[in-house]
């Protein structure tokens, strides 16, 4: 059993199973931090633009009345549309985080000079 585990000569001590490996769980560590950027930044850029509207046109005079209206309309929005959000933010990270890893941009995720 150990023969068929060994790695074919000339690969450098890397077998085709490890690499995916090492790419996947790459993958997987990217997927996670590049989930929460994005879904924080969709959030919160949908939160803005509904809360500057809604304090924009809400006629308010000072401040905190301004807030208030622009923050209710944030969480409205948030609610409305989180979902969207979600699975955005979801699909883009995957699309990325496979995308960086697979494509052999960083070091440990490259194939080794003699295989192929």
């Amino acid at each position: 059993m150990a023969a068929a585990m060994a790695c074919p000569a000339g690969t450098g001590g890397y077998s085709r199973t490890m690499l995916f490996l090492k790419r996947l769980l790459t993958a997987a560590v990217f997927f996670v931090i590049l989930f929460v950027v994005f879904f924080l930044a969709g959030a919160g850029i949908m939160g803005g633009i509904a809360g500057a509207k809604v304090a924009q046109t809400s006629g308010s005079t000072d401040f905190q009345s301004g807030y208030n209206a622009g923050r209710k309309a944030g969480e409205e929005a948030g609610r409305r549309y989180g979902f969207l959000i979600f699975f955005g933010a979801a699909g883009t990270a995957g699309m990325a985080s496979l995308g960086i890893s697979f494509s052999g941009l960083l070091p440990w995720c490259r194939r080794p000079a003699g295989q192929l």
